[in-house]
């Protein structure tokens, strides 16, 4: 946290480095003042562009607040462009980590750039990585990514993948080391000047220490001493011809994108009416609407068939035919009368939350969707709107315990006494430990249900099965 001016300070004066500003500085409620006083002790890369999106916890102001901190940073960082200012976007933390389809991905891209860059007038740098791990789409998605980016601009990153990272350390050792081989040969082959980021082995379990992080930067650069020869060997003809595919694709759902908006009444050279018009859409009707996969209306509704499936799409469909097939073969009950179950995600991970309701819809309950990041007074007050029977809450690092303790003083501030159950990654930040702990015992104490796996579900909301 950068609570004074010297902590600032400390982040350019520390070591000789300059430092990449990324996550809650420019798209949060802080934007101007952050990227005000980032640039006050020198530092020049400031994100996270994506994060516009996002709703910050326990901030009571509306999104025109944010989106006009927000605005008001872009135009900082286009008078400080000749300076070297640069903005930053992570874009798997914002909308593209929700498309279905990569050539949405790419286009989302060239609207960011479009915006930031021709409306704006600032410069802005994109990074990625972190939800694909097909190394062949990932290798062509860098490529696309990079045939996009202006000649006076270096992207900051390229991000190891973290979604099929499991409990089981020696397994993510194989999924780091053909992750790095793959993005070091991409940047090898096109000398992008981008970093790669490889992330601790570890990540799937807890935030990882720093031992733990320079472990695989150590293991990166001994993969990279091989990579001058492989580089040789890689079908890059084949991956030119992906690349195509997903600049071609991206144009059209960029060019959708921007006449969508326009039909809506949106002034394009309004970057600040821009910005409340996407985010107030939302990624799933601005796939649904501007997208450029077929509908197919028999088998999904008004959804879009991607073109180039994402990675996430493929894992969230297997991962909810594997639960159905499990809930069948264990022959699960379904609730004998309608129940009202609200599911929601303490932050903006999401992938849990749908794998959730995706379950529950298998076992007929149609379950009310809270959302991503939603706060425990806020969780509470639709419990209380819904009369639910039992609350489903999916966290992602370091916040569970605090978390549940608040929800439950919300609920009982309420008269509310009602089944909550945890499931995700249940451990909690404590001053003075490097690394979250597992709290789930403690959790257990408060009387929180603790879901180690989404199939623990019908247990845990008492239905029986015959298997």
């Amino acid at each position: 946290l950068l609570e004074s001016r010297q902590d600032w300070n400390e982040t350019t004066r520390t070591v000789p480095i300059q430092p990449g500003f990324g996550d809650m500085m420019i798209g949060s409620p802080m934007s101007l003042e952050n990227a005000t006083q980032a640039l006050e002790v020198g530092i020049t890369y400031i994100g996270n562009m994506s994060q516009f999106a996002w709703k910050f916890p326990s901030w009571s102001g509306t999104d025109v607040d944010q989106m006009v901190a927000m605005t008001k940073a872009l135009g900082l960082m286009a008078e400080k462009r000749e300076e070297g200012a640069t903005m930053q976007s992570y874009l798997d933390d914002g909308f593209p980590a929700q498309f279905q389809d990569f050539t949405s991905y790419v286009g989302w891209a060239m609207f960011e750039r479009f915006l930031v860059t021709d409306v704006i007038g600032a410069r802005l740098a994109i990074s990625y990585g972190g939800l694909t791990h097909d190394p062949v789409m990932k290798t062509a998605l860098t490529m696309a990514l990079e045939a996009i980016t202006p000649e006076d601009t270096f992207n900051p990153f390229y991000h190891c993948n973290t979604t099929v990272y499991k409990p089981e350390i020696d397994i993510n050792y194989g999924v780091l080391s053909v992750d790095m081989l793959y993005l070091l040969m991409v940047q090898h082959k096109l000398r992008t000047g981008a970093a790669v980021l490889p992330i601790p082995v570890t990540e799937a379990i807890r935030i990882p220490s720093w031992q733990e992080i320079v472990e695989v930067h150590a293991i990166t650069r001994r993969i990279s001493e091989y990579v001058p020869e492989l580089v040789n060997f890689v079908d890059w003809a084949r991956l030119d011809s992906i690349k195509d595919e997903l600049l071609e694709g991206g144009k059209r759902f960029f060019e959708n994108l921007c006449s969508g908006l326009i039909d809506m009444g949106v002034d394009l050279k309004d970057p600040l009416m821009v910005l409340l018009a996407v985010r107030r859409l939302g990624s799933v009707q601005i796939e649904r609407c501007f997208g450029v996969g077929p509908i197919d209306s028999e088998t999904t509704g008004d959804q879009r068939v991607p073109l180039l499936p994402t990675d996430t799409f493929r894992d969230l469909e297997d991962r909810q035919q594997s639960v159905r097939k499990i809930f069948a073969q264990r022959n699960v009950q379904k609730p004998d009368k309608p129940i009202t179950l609200i599911v929601a995600s303490t932050d903006v991970h999401e992938f849990g939350m749908h794998v959730i309701v995706d379950a529950l819809r298998s076992l007929d309950i149609e379950p009310i969707v809270g959302g991503t990041g939603v706060d425990p007074d806020e969780l509470s007050d639709l419990a209380l709107e819904v009369d639910a029977y039992a609350l489903l809450v999916s966290t992602h690092n370091g916040m569970a315990l605090t978390y549940a303790q608040q929800l439950m003083a919300e609920l009982k501030s309420r008269g509310l006494s009602l089944p909550i159950l945890f499931g995700g990654i249940l451990n909690q930040d404590f001053e003075g430990s490097d690394t979250p702990i597992d709290v789930r015992e403690e959790l257990r104490a408060l009387g929180i249900i603790v879901c180690n796996d989404v199939t623990d579900l019908p247990e845990a909301l008492g239905l029986s099965c015959s298997a």
